[in-house]
């Protein structure tokens, strides 16, 4: 297009002026063209300059700075975004080899003007990417702790002083060895800018996520710091300095439990945390925390503070600025809220200091209104003093409570005051008597008293309003007023250290409380409306209380009382004078159409009536039930008025069994007590009484009944019933008349019906038909009199006592006796022990004895003079037994009995019984004829019926002649030991079969077929003889010997013994014989072939004669049993070996023998057996007495190898 061009004639319009001068616009345009063209040239640069000539100096300009291998990648300039050089690549490597810091890349800035001339001076580090590698090794040192060592600020081929350090996405791994266990932490996504390097002030700006990577499941924590820091020049970390603002998400104290744990009030401190703090100061020393901190759910275990349970909290939020130091903390401002609590808490916790290990305290604690019971369970209770400790920790209930209180002191006694804002309250407590259901008003606490400020107790329109003060000391002295119309009377329960009972129901109050808690001295008045009263030990309350009650210094005043007690209603009027006091003074009128005795006993023996009614009234009884018509006036220890029993049970003290089904009336005077007719049931047996109590104990009684036994016995003591026994139905009568310190007593019963009456196990009066019992009853023992007896076929006598009523240990010393002589059956009637003996006649010229002793186990006492006892249960039957009897106690002893046994044969036995329920004895006991065998056969074909097979005991025995193992001997003396059918002779001595024997023999005899035990030795003895009556092998062997044999058998007769035996033993006997002389000649005789030329030799010799036979044996189930007999006679020697049955004599043995010169003859020999031994060989199979058992005889080379044990001489 053509440019336009003006019209001729005509002016162009003026240029229109510009908002800028001219000058300012061309310095304007020449700037924007310098810096067009700088921008252009610094945009050129690196096209003219390589950036890989930098990357050597610079490697070795840093590795040289930071004392360690500096590796770089490719490198380049840039000049766009800041003058410096990029690297791909970056490593750092120590000493060891170990990379310490590896990168993506990294940006270099460097200053320009030192750059045009190639020096390098950085200003700032940005890496991207890093992996940096820290560790603290176990002796303290860090791996970089040498790093950029020699080197001071500025020095050095690359200036790092002030130079600034950012990380962009770069990962920090930390191990720790410094620590047990060792831990090892991770930091992701980390971004860290540090403006300077200055170990003085370091700004650091620091975010990324960090996780300990030893734990099972890690959780990153988001963390954020800001702010400086300075690092001690020691390089110790806990030396720290700074200021920083500290933004953590997520964190888990736990995760650095390695470093806490030895920080008490961090070490048991869990939970997950959202922190936003600003701290100042120095890690070890003073340092300043303000910010917030919050968690879902808290775990704090601080004994110390918190004592041994932790303190669990949710939704915990707190707002803090305190400070830190060495001394202990102190908060400025730290509210503390959370799930059911709120809290402003300022003060200080200061370290232990001396020997003292609590913590001191001096806090202030505010709260608004929440429910204590619901925080109560995690609170820190260990920050509250021990009383109230105890109190909050058992307290239950609901309500909400406000509270400001101050703590101080040692945590362990710390005093605590403040106050306490009741709202809707209810509390109930172990050492509250009575819950309070509605509390509303203000504690206030301080260091001398606990001040009541309105406190209102009840619901609305129903409440007593407590003021006044209640001191903090041991004593508890109060100063309270109690106004109330309607109101709960249960709050009083906890006064008096409950003293006062239990209380309920409505009244109105106006009281005044002084004097203790424990003691309280109550003033005013209370009209009760349907109250309720329970005291320790009542059975049944007071209920629907209604009167009034007026309480004044030194007494009580009841006006119109009525209440319902137990099945019962009742009312009292009048006061109660000195109540409290040391001499009480009740003036009361008490009245019931039927009144609940049971209910009532606790109440009447209660304080509420201290004084003399009382003292009567549990004097006499232990214990009341059923019901009564009760119109009775008390005037102090005077009680006058009836009451009329209508079923009433009436616990006497003094009777084990109470009395019930009590009908009847009781009419209390001036001068006593008077029964009119009393009819009751004691123990299963009727009664009936009658008569007068005097107020002086002046008693005249009589009465009549039936005492049905056994059940009447529960009358009498447990400690006075011992070992008495009664069957049956006793009608009797009695009268008691005197004072209480000698009353008669005169008492007869009819014992007809009555099969048993044992006392202590050993005096029966059941034999008697009538008892009469004229006596004294003092108030320590029953003294009966000489008109006492016990009547019957023949009368008896009784005197005597039984003493020590008034203990538990009850005596007896009752003296029994006839003058007229008593046959044995007739004294086995009254006494147990001769019941037991069986005796079939004789008497006893006198009966006297005494039962004495201790109930539970008395004794007996006296002399008797048996005469012509026969006793058919012991020794076979003992006859004709006579002599005296002494008696003493718990022992009998006689100093010699004689006796008959068996017709013509005699004995005596002399010694001592100790202990009648299990008696032992002593003997001595002599017999000029005795069959032991048939004593050991009676006693063990008698199941039970030998009494010598029953007793237990020790002593010594002689027999002049006797019979064992049907062994006739004679001069018998042992040690004998009875246990119950278990026999042992010891120590035996006698003369039997021509010599001695000894040794000990044991018999038990408990069963039908005894047992046997023994070991016996026999000295010189007839050979011959032992083996006819032993073995029944008579006329077989002839000579002396000894035979030592220790055995056990069984059996009731002689082959079932010898059918049992089993043991060992020795055998020796000297110049004997067999029975015939030619022992081998026959067998030698009727071989024929090689021993046809023997058999003449053979019976030259007198083999039936021997020099000795010995050897040992044993014994097993009737068999004997031997490997080396030696059987020795002139010109021969035998070696038999095998065994032989004792019962029936068979042997089954193996003979070696051996012809020997004698007399200067040649043996026999075998036929071409040269000059050498003459050995031989045969058995013997079948009866051992009979030559036809000698069998199959050989010549033979050598003896077969027999053991060969010399056999020893006893």
């Amino acid at each position: 297009m053509s440019e336009a061009v003006p019209a001729p004639g005509k002016s162009s319009p003026p240029p229109p002026r510009s908002a800028l001068p001219l000058w300012l616009q061309r310095t304007l345009i020449g700037a924007a063209g310098v810096g067009l063209a700088s921008f252009a040239g610094l945009a050129l640069v690196p096209l003219f300059v390589d950036g890989e000539s930098f990357r050597k100096p610079l490697q070795e300009a840093l590795s040289r700075s930071l004392g360690r291998d500096v590796l770089l990648g490719r490198v380049e300039l840039r000049t766009l975004g800041g003058i410096g050089l990029r690297t791909e690549q970056v490593r750092v490597v120590n000493r060891e080899g170990t990379s310490e810091l590896q990168a993506r890349g990294a940006f270099v800035e460097l200053a320009l003007l030192p750059l045009l001339v190639r020096q390098i001076e950085v200003r700032n580090i940005e890496i991207d990417g890093a992996e940096i590698y820290l560790k603290r090794f176990r002796d303290g040192r860090w791996n970089v702790a040498d790093l950029g060592d020699g080197q001071g600020a500025g020095e050095g081929p690359v200036n790092l002083a002030g130079t600034g350090l950012t990380l962009f996405d770069s990962t920090v791994r930390f191990d720790d060895e410094g620590v047990q266990p060792p831990q090892r932490f991770l930091a992701s996504a980390l971004s860290l800018k540090v403006q300077k390097f200055d170990r003085a002030e370091l700004p650091i700006n620091l975010q990324g996520r960090i996780v300990n990577a030893l734990r099972d499941k890690p959780v990153a924590t988001a963390l954020t710091l800001d702010g400086t820091l300075a690092w001690p020049e020691d390089g110790d970390w806990q030396k720290l300095t700074g200021n920083l603002r500290i933004l953590a998400e997520k964190f888990r104290p736990r995760y650095l439990s390695a470093y806490t744990r030895d920080i008490p009030s961090l070490a048991g401190l869990t939970g997950v945390f959202d922190l936003d703090f600003v701290w100042k100061g120095a890690l070890g020393g003073e340092s300043r925390l303000e910010g917030t901190c919050g968690t879902r759910l808290l775990r704090w275990d601080w004994p110390l503070l918190f004592g041994g349970r932790p303190w669990l909290a949710r939704k915990v939020k707190v707002d803090t600025a305190m400070g830190v130091s060495s001394a202990g903390v102190r908060a400025e401002r730290l509210r503390l809220s959370g799930e059911g609590f709120d809290a402003d808490i300022q003060g200080s916790v200061r370290r232990p200091t001396g020997e003292s290990p609590s913590p001191l305290l001096d806090l202030t604690v505010k709260t608004g209104f929440i429910d204590p019971f619901a925080v109560r369970a995690n609170a820190p209770l260990q920050l509250v003093a021990e009383p109230w400790r105890e109190w909050i920790a058992t307290s239950k209930g609901s309500g909400r409570l406000r509270t400001e209180l101050v703590v101080r002191g040692p945590l362990d006694t710390a005093t605590t005051g403040g106050s306490f804002e009741f709202q809707n309250f209810k509390l109930s407590n172990p050492r509250l008597r009575s819950p309070i259901d509605a509390l509303n008003g203000k504690l206030v606490l301080s260091e001398a008293a606990l001040a009541l400020e309105d406190l209102r107790v009840g619901a609305p329109g129903q409440q007593t309003t407590f003021t006044g003060t209640i001191a903090r000391s041991r004593e508890g002295a109060i100063d309270l007023k109690a106004v109330g119309t309607g109101g709960d009377l249960s709050i009083f329960s906890n006064l008096g250290g409950g003293r006062l009972g239990l209380l309920g129901g409505r009244g109105d109050v106006d009281l005044t409380f002084t004097g203790t808690l424990d003691a309280p001295q109550i003033l005013g008045r209370a009209e009760l409306a349907g109250a309720l009263l329970l005291r320790e030990g009542w059975v049944q309350p007071l209920k629907n209380l209604r009167g009034e009650v007026v309480f004044e210094a030194t007494k009580i005043t009841l006006a119109n009382l009525e209440a319902d007690l137990g099945n019962s209603s009742l009312s009292v009027d009048g006061v109660l004078e000195g109540y409290g006091s040391a001499a009480p003074n009740p003036q009361l009128t008490i009245s019931s159409s039927g009144l609940d005795l049971k209910a009532a006993y606790p109440i009447l023996v209660s304080d509420l009536f201290e004084g003399g009614f009382r003292r009567a009234l549990r004097s006499t009884f232990r214990g009341l039930a059923g019901s009564a018509g009760v119109e009775l006036k008390v005037d102090g220890a005077l009680s006058t008025g009836t009451i009329d029993l209508r079923g009433a049970t009436l616990a006497l003290v003094g009777l084990a069994a109470p009395l019930e089904e009590a009908v009847g009336t009781v009419a209390l005077g001036e001068r006593g007590t008077t029964i009119e007719q009393l009819r009751a049931v004691a123990a299963g047996s009727p009664v009936n009484l009658k008569g007068t109590v005097g107020r002086d104990g002046e008693m005249q009684l009589s009465g009549n009944g039936t005492l049905n036994f056994p059940r009447a016995l529960s009358l009498v003591p447990a400690s006075s019933r011992d070992g008495v026994r009664a069957t049956g139905s006793a009608p009797l009568s009695f009268a008691l008349s005197g004072g209480p310190q000698a009353r008669a007593l005169q008492l007869s019963a009819d014992l007809t019906a009555v099969s048993e009456l044992t006392l202590g196990n050993l005096l029966r009066l059941a034999p008697a038909r009538r008892l009469v019992l004229v006596s004294t009853l003092t108030p320590r023992s029953l003294l009966v009199g000489e008109a006492s007896r016990l009547e019957g076929e023949r009368t008896l006598n009784l005197a005597g006592s039984l003493g020590n009523l008034d203990a538990k240990s009850r005596r007896y010393d009752l003296r029994v006796r006839s003058d007229a002589p008593m046959t044995m059956a007739e004294l086995g009637r009254y006494v147990v022990p001769f019941a037991n003996l069986g005796a079939t006649a004789g008497s006893t010229g006198n009966f006297d004895l005494a039962l004495v002793g201790p109930v539970s186990a008395p004794g007996l006492r006296g002399n008797l003079e048996l005469a012509g006892v026969n006793l058919p249960n012991l020794l076979g039957g003992i006859e004709d037994l006579s002599g005296p009897l002494n008696f003493d106690g718990n022992r009998v002893s006689t100093p010699g009995m004689n006796f008959r046994l068996g017709g013509a044969a005699t004995g005596r036995i002399g010694g001592s019984l100790t202990d009648f329920r299990d008696p032992q004895l002593d003997f001595e006991a002599r017999f000029d004829r005795l069959d032991l065998d048939e004593l050991v056969a009676s006693s063990a074909a008698t199941e039970g019926g030998s009494l010598l097979k029953g007793l237990r005991g020790e002593g010594t025995v002689q027999i002049d002649r006797g019979l064992l193992s049907r062994l006739t001997f004679t001069d018998l003396s042992a040690r004998a030991r009875l246990d119950r059918g278990l026999w042992n002779l010891s120590q035996i001595n006698l003369a039997a079969a021509g010599g001695r024997m000894t040794g000990a023999l044991g018999a038990d005899v408990r069963s039908t077929i005894p047992q046997f035990s023994g070991d016996l030795a026999f000295r010189g003895t007839d050979i011959n003889l032992l083996a006819t009556v032993l073995l029944g092998l008579g006329d077989q062997i002839f000579g002396e010997g000894d035979l030592q044999v220790k055995f056990q058998s069984q059996g009731a007769d002689p082959d079932a013994f010898l059918g049992a035996l089993s043991g060992n033993g020795t055998l020796l006997v000297q110049n004997g014989r067999l029975a015939a002389n030619d022992l081998l000649g026959p067998l030698f005789g009727a071989a024929g072939g090689n021993f046809a030329g023997a058999s003449g030799a053979v019976r030259t010799l007198t083999t039936g004669r021997f020099d000795r036979l010995e050897g040992s044996f044993n014994l097993a189930g009737g068999t004997a049993t031997t490997e080396n007999m030696l059987y020795l006679s002139p010109g021969i020697q035998l070696r038999p070996a095998g065994s032989l049955v004792l019962l029936d004599r068979t042997a089954n043995l193996q003979v070696q023998g051996e012809f020997e010169r004698t007399n200067g003859q040649n043996p026999p020999r075998r036929p071409g057996g040269g000059n050498g031994r003459s050995l031989f060989a045969f058995e013997v199979a079948g009866p051992v007495n009979q030559t036809g058992s000698l069998r199959d005889l050989r010549w033979v080379d050598e003896p077969a190898p027999i053991e060969e044990r010399p056999a020893s001489t006893p």
